[in-house]
């Protein structure tokens, strides 16, 4: 397939994640990976979507950095998913590209499904092995692909009802393990000059779905918006399947 072609696609999906991840809360990087894997290998395209998340989350967590609960971090979420990322990370030496694939594509279609026809359920406050359970889980999906946010939001709203400390909260979570995801990618010499190059010409992407998205949200149907979101990565995730 043509790189030009690529490249513009690669673009337009970064885009698209950023514009729904603002308009959402959440969701981008799954946008990302899910569309992008479609087009560009996890090897390559992982890494690029972390250094962009860690690049946007790193300002938003500078600018509302008093904001941030450092006990939710440290207590709650860390050592969870911090163990499910050294689990992910196992996982990803030890199976082959199709088998992620085939993860991915499962794990988009229940996180699809769960918020098209769970979503109330999902909302209510789950008890203390269902809270374990999804954020570890989260953290494998984070050291696999750099998405497991969808599995702790509703526990962190859960954890704090301040919108500020919310927001603020997450974004210094994936600042803190997306750090640690490149330094694994820096150790491992996955980083180089061409990733740079597609970074550098990505970024304005970002920047252009998050403003689309600002300035576009009170004109959108909220409950529309999402489902037909989450409609269009339940066929993206069936796509992964067949893409193997």
């Amino acid at each position: 397939m043509d790189q030009l072609f690529i490249s513009v696609i690669l673009f337009f999906t970064i885009f698209v994640s950023s514009f729904c991840g603002t308009v959402l809360g959440f969701g981008s990087a799954v946008i990302a990976i899910s569309m992008g894997a479609q087009l560009v290998s996890l090897d390559r395209l992982v890494p690029i979507i972390v250094i962009l998340s860690f690049i946007q989350f790193s300002k938003i967590s500078y600018q509302n950095y008093q904001s941030v609960s450092w006990k939710i971090i440290l207590k709650s979420i860390l050592p969870k998913m911090g163990l499910g990322l050294a689990v992910g990370f196992y996982l990803k030496a030890s199976f082959k590209v199709d088998f992620l694939l085939i993860v991915l594509g499962v794990g988009v279609i229940f996180f699809a499904l769960s918020n098209l026809f769970f979503k109330k359920n999902m909302e209510k406050s789950p008890n203390k092995l269902v809270n374990f359970v999804l954020t570890f889980t989260g953290g494998i999906f984070h050291g696999l692909f750099a998405a497991g946010g969808p599995l702790i939001v509703n526990y962190v709203g859960n954890l704090t009802s301040d919108k500020e400390t919310f927001r603020a909260t997450l974004a210094m979570v994936w600042v803190v393990l997306n750090l640690i995801l490149l330094l694994q990618f820096s150790i491992g010499g996955v980083i180089d000059k061409q990733m740079g190059m597609s970074i550098f010409y990505l970024l304005p992407a970002i920047w252009l779905g998050g403003f689309a998205g600002e300035k576009l949200l009170p004109k959108i149907n909220p409950s529309w918006f999402f489902k037909f979101v989450h409609s269009t990565l339940l066929i993206i995730g069936v796509s992964l399947l067949f893409k193997v």
